[in-house]
């Protein structure tokens, strides 16, 4: 029987829970441990602080010895408390548990594109991924918005009419598939490759409704 031990040290709580969530597994199931935390049959990750760490064990009869190794590095390590106050922007209804994740650059491909949180949702039985991103200031939200939608007209976007209840919002049409692009006080927000228009444009109102709602 062998078990290894994984500690990263991501200097911050935002960058430790960036690798946590870009890692996760399709078989998680959540832990107690800290806030962000999971296990699968013989492995468990978890963000403590500015710690990123991994588990594995060679069986399944490992875990409970996982388990007590984990809870002794959570009291003995002493991490910074932080908040990503941006998941809690993200609407609850139709929200999948679980699919929050953080994307640290190069976002869908965009360079400009960064410290996107993304998060997937089940509307009539299809599958779609809202995003938004916290800028310095409204302006910055603008201006990224305005980068992104050039992004996806050089790659070979169409503009559509957008027809939705939120003001400057951008709809462009990507191979068989529809981008929502809008910015809400501080926040670029948008929908990423929806396959039905309808469904992307009920997501897209969500979102910005949670983030005015938010804003005042």
């Amino acid at each position: 029987s062998w078990l290894k031990v994984f500690v990263y040290d991501m200097k911050n709580m935002r960058n430790a829970f960036s690798v946590f969530s870009m890692q996760r597994r399709n078989d998680a199931r959540d832990l107690s441990l800290t806030q962000h935390a999971y296990r699968t049959d013989n492995a468990l990750y978890f963000v403590h602080g500015q710690y990123y760490v991994e588990m594995i064990g060679s069986k399944p009869e490992s875990m409970e010895e996982m388990l007590a190794m984990a809870r002794d590095f959570v009291q003995q390590k002493s991490a910074k408390a932080e908040s990503l106050d941006e998941m809690a922007a993200f609407p609850a209804d139709h929200l999948i548990r679980g699919t929050v994740s953080l994307q640290a650059s190069d976002v869908f491909g965009c360079e400009n594109l960064n410290n996107v949180f993304s998060a997937k949702y089940l509307i009539e039985g299809e599958e779609l991924r809202a995003f938004l991103s916290q800028r310095e200031s409204p302006r910055q939200a603008e201006d990224l918005a305005a980068s992104y939608h050039r992004f996806l007209l050089e790659n070979g976007g169409k503009d559509i009419q957008a027809g939705l209840p939120i003001p400057g919002a951008i709809l462009v049409g990507l191979f068989d598939l529809y981008e929502v692009i809008f910015s809400q006080g501080r926040f670029l927000a948008g929908v990423h490759e929806a396959e039905n228009l309808d469904s992307a444009r009920k997501l897209a109102t969500m979102l910005y409704e949670e983030l005015e709602t938010a804003s005042q």
